[in-house]
């Protein structure tokens, strides 16, 4: 399994996966304010695999400064537990952004960086 590099800030690890997010606005129950690269959600994957699993994700890379409330963005993301992801991420996994109990955003795996969470047969 790829090892941690402690003596980097988790906001600058290697990205684990792009995913393509939707933020939720405040009338959806999410987010008034914008987030931006280094903001970490806990990341729940929707797989029966990771059922009840959740972990923190950093934002690594995004395709603009900013992610509004409702807008919708391809972002790079660094998860901190790794080895609760091993072999079962895979592209077009569904996963919910949260902050405590509130979900703040949706979105799907697009592209899975680190071989070691890649899911052999999804």
């Amino acid at each position: 399994m790829t090892q941690r590099t402690p003596s980097l800030p988790f906001h600058q690890w290697p990205a684990d996966f792009s995913a393509r997010v939707r933020l939720l606005n405040a009338a959806e129950g999410g987010r008034s304010t914008p987030a931006h690269p280094g903001y970490r959600p806990q990341v729940h994957f929707e797989t029966a695999s990771l059922q009840g699993t959740c972990t923190s994700g950093s934002w690594q890379k995004m395709e603009q400064e900013k992610l509004y409330p409702g807008e919708t963005a391809d972002i790079d993301i660094a998860v901190l537990s790794k080895e609760l992801c091993r072999q079962k991420l895979f592209p077009g996994l569904k996963i919910h952004l949260a902050e405590g109990s509130v979900v703040i955003g949706t979105g799907e795996i697009l592209e899975v960086y680190n071989p070691d969470l890649l899911a052999e047969n999804p």
